[in-house]
């Protein structure tokens, strides 16, 4: 096992920095250089972040520090520390998607999402890191806090270890088959896959414009739906409905998991029964054909937003982004059509236990284990699940992207010493499922 990396201070959740900030507890600048002197300690060692903006942090700090000397009106993430997933735009930042076939030189403007941020007041303060063009494909370098010999999750690797690690209180990463969530549930902190269309993705550099989601990655359920809020333009909505008690499907079967982490699971699940959550069985929606179906979606639609670049500079992609994308060619309209006729069963699936149960979510482990040592991992989607591969981490997160539901993990402790991941693959709607989520993370917290 690798040594454990730890912050002397770890940078607290992006909620309980906003309410500092109002409250005048804690200033801009203080927070922000908090941040920066958390990534100076831990970047050699962790490699979460792809780019750090220093001085143009600093500054925006003093600026908000100033604005709220004057007594103006604060937004919700005012001073407020923020790490983007380096495939958005962030203006006057390079974007280099762990990938050399991209020219790497500071982008004109932000993406639609980061402009939302910064809108609201926070402080963009670097890029995080991510597998080649969020393709899960490569080795970023970046290395979890906990267990640094293990694959730390992908593709949004860099938001989840930079916020485990405790170098910022939240970040933004994106979901295209479990691209937030995976990474969170190893990392043991709260990730939230929006539904699709919830945030806007002008600006994402996609891999599957059908897919993917951009969403927020926090130490709590609070980080995540102060940042949602916002991305989605309803910045102070009340809560979904009146405070009541959750109610949980219980997938029958169970998808599977290694002993350890099902134990964890139960755990779980008797603390909220005991705490009034109301858990239901109920069939679970077919979790191997919707990964099927999101893959087959993935890899065409790879193929189109690639095809040119690929072209330009093939030479620069690794060679296993190249036979990633490469297998996208040897589907066609009738594997598509096929894919998204299960999309559709899959949706009604998920209705019916909705119909059925009257429940918020339903309720699993984010992954089935502990993640693979990085010499033993498998990023191949055709190599045995058991032998560590990338499908093991994708099996049922995918189906949350194929149907377009929200979904979030929430650590629930560990597993002989690994983080164990909560899944919620949301019935309604993204502020419904946040609060199921905020119920259960104060059962288990």
């Amino acid at each position: 096992m690798g040594s454990t990396v730890v912050v002397g201070v770890p940078v607290p959740g992006a909620a309980e920095v906003a309410r500092r900030i109002r409250r005048g507890t804690t200033g801009a600048v203080e927070h922000v250089s908090q941040v920066l002197a958390a990534i100076g300690q831990t970047q050699a060692d962790i490699a979460a972040w792809a780019y750090v903006d220093h001085r143009g942090a600093l500054d925006e700090a003093r600026h908000a520090d100033s604005l709220r000397a004057t007594g103006a009106r604060l937004g919700p993430l005012h001073g407020v520390a923020i790490g983007v997933k380096d495939v958005l735009p962030v203006a006057g930042m390079p974007m280099r998607a762990g990938s050399r076939a991209l020219t790497g030189e500071p982008d004109a403007q932000d993406a639609a999402a980061v402009a939302r941020l910064r809108a609201a007041g926070a402080i963009i303060v670097g890029k995080t890191t991510t597998h080649e063009l969020a393709s899960g494909q490569g080795d970023p370098g970046t290395r979890g806090p906990r267990h640094p010999d293990r694959h730390p999750g992908g593709s949004s690797v860099g938001s989840a270890v930079a916020v485990a690690a405790g170098t910022v209180g939240a970040t933004l990463g994106t979901d295209t088959t479990g691209s937030i969530r995976n990474p969170s549930a190893a990392q043991g902190v709260v990730g939230f896959k929006p539904s699709h269309g919830a945030v806007g993705t002008p600006g994402l550099l996609h891999f599957s414009p059908t897919l993917d989601v951009i969403g927020p990655i926090g130490s709590t359920v609070a980080d995540c739906r102060l940042l949602f809020e916002v991305l989605a333009g309803i910045a102070g909505a009340p809560a979904a409905r009146p405070v009541r008690r959750p109610v949980l499907a219980v997938s029958t079967p169970a998808p599977s998991g290694t002993p350890a982490f099902r134990a964890a699971l139960d755990r779980a699940l008797g603390r909220l029964d005991d705490a009034g959550v109301v858990l239901v069985e109920h069939p679970g929606p077919s979790y191997a054909m919707g990964m099927t179906a999101a893959l087959v979606l993935s890899l065409v639609e790879g193929v189109e937003q690639h095809a040119e670049r690929l072209r330009e500079r093939g030479g620069d992609y690794l060679p296993e982004t190249r036979r990633l994308i490469a297998a996208g060619c040897l589907l066609d309209r009738a594997d598509m059509e096929a894919a998204r006729r299960a999309a559709a069963r899959i949706r009604e699936e998920l209705a019916v236990v909705r119909a059925a149960t009257g429940a918020d979510a339903i309720v699993g482990l984010a992954l089935p284990g502990p993640q693979p040592l990085l010499v033993e991992a498998e990023t191949s989607l055709t190599a045995p699940a058991d032998q560590g591969a990338m499908s093991a981490g994708i099996a049922h997160l995918s189906t949350a992207n194929l149907t377009g539901a929200p979904a979030v993990t929430v650590p629930i402790g560990l597993a002989e010493g690994h983080p164990v991941g909560l899944h919620l693959l949301g019935l309604g709607t993204d502020l419904e499922l946040l609060d199921a989520a905020a119920a259960v993370e104060r059962v288990l917290a």
